[in-house]
């Protein structure tokens, strides 16, 4: 009976002791990375907004300005058809089970009061969430 009580006591002592290693759930892109990334686009700086996108790594300068293009396009047109955007909400981080990628369910608010829920994909690279 000894035996037994010393291993669950132990067992309980070893499963308390703090861990260097996150554990899958708390693994992920965290709020503050998020937004500090989406506020460059919310301020439709572009070019530091596509700075952060994984898939523009290692690629030629001619490639990064066609999609930097690309998104400013995008923004413009938000813009003309939606206003500004006064406000973002990260609404929900949605994990994979590898650990390597992440969807965000992101809220727009613009000036004309409409809502516009966007997804934004993320991927852990070179230590850091980078936008897919």
């Amino acid at each position: 009976m000894n035996l037994i009580m010393g291993l669950f006591v132990g067992l309980f002592v070893f499963s308390c002791q703090e861990s260097n290693i996150k554990s899958d759930k708390d693994f992920g892109p965290n709020l503050s990375e998020i937004e500090y990334i989406y506020n460059f686009y919310k301020k439709g700086d572009i070019k530091e907004y596509v700075k952060h996108m994984a898939s523009c790594d290692s690629m030629p300068d001619h490639y990064v300005k066609n999609i930097i293009a690309l998104h400013k396009s995008k923004f413009e047109i938000r813009k003309e058809t939606h206003g500004v955007i006064d406000s973002f909400k990260v609404n929900r981080i949605i994990k994979s089970t590898s650990n390597t990628h992440a969807k965000v369910l992101i809220t727009h608010y613009y000036s004309n009061s409409i809502r516009e829920e966007i997804l934004l994909q993320m991927v852990y690279k070179n230590d850091r969430w980078r936008i897919k």
